[in-house]
Order: C-alpha cells, then structure tokens, then sequence
C-alpha cells in the first residue's frame, strides 16, 4: 500500500508540471515601434480653414509563432500642451498656440491618447508568424483647427519624446490597451509641425460714377479694397495708371472709343492725395494685418473739363498689394 501510495503521488506531480510547461510561452514578446512626424507643410490662417495631415506607427515585434501581440500607441500633450481633457493639443511659436489634435481615425472624432488619459491609446495587434516575428502598420491622422485667423505668421511645433509618446504592449490575452497599462513601455519619439507663412489676398469693389449728365462740376465716387493679411504683417497698396497710354496717375482717364474722359483715384476723401504705384510719394502705406479682411476705400473724382460724347466710359486700374 506504501508503494502505491509513492507511486500515485509521483503520477500526481508529473501530470501537473507538464501541464503547467505546456502552458507557458515558449518566449516572451518584444516590440520596437516608430512614428513619422506630422507635418502638415505651408499653411495659410488667413483663409480660416482646417488643415489635415497624416503619418503612420510602424511595429515590429518578436513573440510566439501563432500568437498576437497588442501594441498601443500613448500619446501626451507634447511639449506645447493641451487643453483639459486633451482636446485640442497646441503648436507653438512662443507664447502663440496654434490647435490642432491628433486622432485614430479619418473621420477626426476619436482623439490618440494614452494609458493614463484621458482619451484612450491607439491599439494595434501584431500576428506572430512561423518564425517568431511580425509587423503592423498603423495610421495616425492630425487637423488644425479651421478659424484661426488671429495668430502671426511663423512656424508652429510641437515635440513628443519619453513618457509623452510610447508604445506599451503584451499578449492580446492580456486584454486591452487600458489593461496592458504601462507594460514594457518604449519610447516612440516624433514632432509635429505647421508653417504659417505671411500672406495677404486683396480684392475690390467697381467704382462706378453713374450716370453723369455732364462735365461742368465734378462728380465723385468710392470703391472698396479688401486685405486681408497675416496678423502684424506690414503692407502696402498701390494703384498703376489704367489702361490708356498714360504715364502718370495725374493723367488717369477712361475710354469710350476715339474719346477720353479724365479722372482720377485719391486716398483721402477731401481728394488731396492722389494713388498711385510711386513707393514714397503716393502709394498707401502704413497698414498691418489683422489675419481678419480689412476695408480700405479708394476715393474717385471726375474733375470739371470738356463734355466728351454721350456713352459709356471705362478704365482697368491694376491694385497690388507688397508685403
């Protein structure tokens, strides 16, 4: 009864260890990850619109042939910051934020975020192959906030490096991103940028005299030029001659045909300080953006002259805007 005691207890033992080394991994799971940076090149606020970009995490990893390796992908505020929440992050130049986020999908409605929040982490799973590796490829998706016309022209960043950009991972068994934690974590360095470039776009308005019925006292009307400018760039205005053969914007006049009808563009309203395109003597000068579209009026004059032949006159006046 002795020896089948021994020998029943030895079967015992046996059965459990190779339960138990059946079950263990064969290795355990190692993962290098990469980010590209996010750069989303030459932007324009001015124009008031959102700006989209987009890069990829690329993960390599060694584990058990036939398993799967979870890899989530942490993402802090960066070294620019972010509001409460996590949303939006900032780019900066200075004291100057620029928003913008960085998301998990196109749609940008789920925010990248990390194991310790307050949005989630971007999961990844990495099938093992026969020969112990695997590798995966993920997309990131970043935006600047559309409506952002108050910020100067520069260039904006923000970099992620140590605990503000890493991957942390384990066997998909281990369950999810916020169960893994901060499992094996490795930094997954990259930067963010946008360039604001100093702009200004200018339009107009016709300046249109009506209907005249004559010469002999003169008529005068407005037209309005629209800038809008990068905030705190310096610009200026200038108006050339028109169209017909003049030289000089004293001699400004339109046509109707054989026939001229003279006029001419001032920057003041009391007609004393005439437009032109001579930069120290009478193009407009002293103004500076707002990133917001500016309203500047041309002043036009007919003075007394001649009744030239009943019809209709015109002229084309070449606005440009030097910044």
């Amino acid at each position: 009864m002795s020896a089948r005691s021994v020998v029943t207890w030895l079967q015992v033992i046996m059965a459990a260890s190779i339960l138990a080394a059946a079950a263990a991994p064969a290795s355990a799971q190692s993962c290098r990850g990469a980010v590209d940076s996010l750069n989303f090149g030459v932007i324009n606020l001015a124009l008031g619109t959102a700006y989209n970009t987009t890069g990829s995490l690329h993960v390599t990893c060694r584990g058990t042939p036939g398993a799967t390796v979870r890899v989530c992908q942490n993402i802090g505020a960066g070294s620019s910051g972010a509001a409460p929440g996590g949303d939006p992050r900032h780019l900066t130049n200075g004291i100057n934020q620029l928003n913008y986020n960085i998301y998990q999908n196109a749609g940008h409605s789920t925010v990248c975020g990390s194991y310790t929040g307050p949005n989630s982490a971007l999961q990844i799973d990495v099938p093992i192959n026969a020969s112990g590796t695997g590798a995966a490829s993920a997309q990131l998706y970043a935006q600047v906030a559309a409506n952002q016309i108050g910020l100067p022209a520069s260039i904006y960043t923000s970099s992620f490096a140590g605990g503000e950009a890493s991957i942390t991972y384990d066997y998909a068994t281990a369950g999810s991103c916020a169960a893994i934690g901060a499992a094996h974590e490795t930094s997954t360095p990259f930067t963010v940028s946008a360039n604001d470039a100093t702009t200004c776009t200018i339009s107009t308005t016709a300046l249109n005299f009506g209907n005249i019925p004559s010469t002999v006292s003169p008529t005068s009307a407005t037209a309005t030029l629209t800038a809008q400018c990068s905030l705190g760039t310096a610009y200026s205005i200038s108006l050339n001659s028109g169209l017909n053969g003049v030289t000089s914007p004293m001699q400004r006049a339109m046509q109707n045909g054989a026939y001229l009808l003279s006029y001419n563009l001032y920057q003041d309203a009391g007609h004393s300080q005439v437009w032109g395109e001579t930069v120290g003597t009478d193009v407009s000068t002293g103004h500076t953006g707002t990133g917001s579209a500016q309203s500047i009026t041309v002043f036009g004059l007919i003075p007394v002259q001649t009744t030239p032949a009943i019809g209709t006159y015109h002229d084309i006046v070449i606005v440009t805007v030097t910044y």
